[in-house]
């Protein structure tokens, strides 16, 4: 178990660095790089949200690259403490990271509250966010161990 628990942060370095890489595709491509997304909750592709009103894809579509800057920039975040507090034990960093999964599980809550269009499935946010957040909050438990016990958020 202290093999496993001394190697865990890896896989949270990896779904959080898979995460800012999707990111990046928000920023190049807008709208257009999750089709299936805007098929779920409009029940329309890309192209004919794009026809049926200009404006509304042109904001949508600033609206996803702005959100793709902000996951990235989040992302290096977290990987910055998990590459230096979080490896060196300190308790605040352990903290700190449950804000990967509360935010997994906003975004879980999010898709639930808008659903979907009449007969469209599941985007792959909708599908994908519990399995990260089950993952990561998983990993943050076999790890807690590493960062003393009590309820202090204080560094020791």
């Amino acid at each position: 178990m202290t093999a496993i628990r001394r190697r865990a942060w890896w896989l949270l370095l990896g779904l959080i660095a898979i995460f800012g890489l999707f990111a990046t595709g928000d920023i190049a491509a807008g709208i257009a790089f999750e089709p299936r997304t805007v098929i779920s909750l409009t029940g329309r592709t890309v192209d004919q949200l794009q026809a049926e009103s200009a404006s509304a894809y042109r904001m949508l579509d600033y609206v996803v690259r702005a959100g793709g800057i902000t996951f990235v920039m989040l992302a290096v975040v977290l990987v910055a403490i998990l590459l230096v507090p979080y490896r060196a034990g300190q308790r605040w960093a352990w903290w700190t990271m449950w804000l990967f999964p509360a935010w997994m599980a906003a975004v879980l809550v999010l898709n639930t509250a808008t659903g979907t269009a009449p007969g469209q499935g599941l985007s792959d946010t909708a599908t994908s966010a519990p399995v990260i957040l089950v993952i990561s909050a998983a990993v943050l438990l076999v790890d807690r161990s590493r960062f003393g016990s009590g309820a202090s958020v204080a560094n020791h």
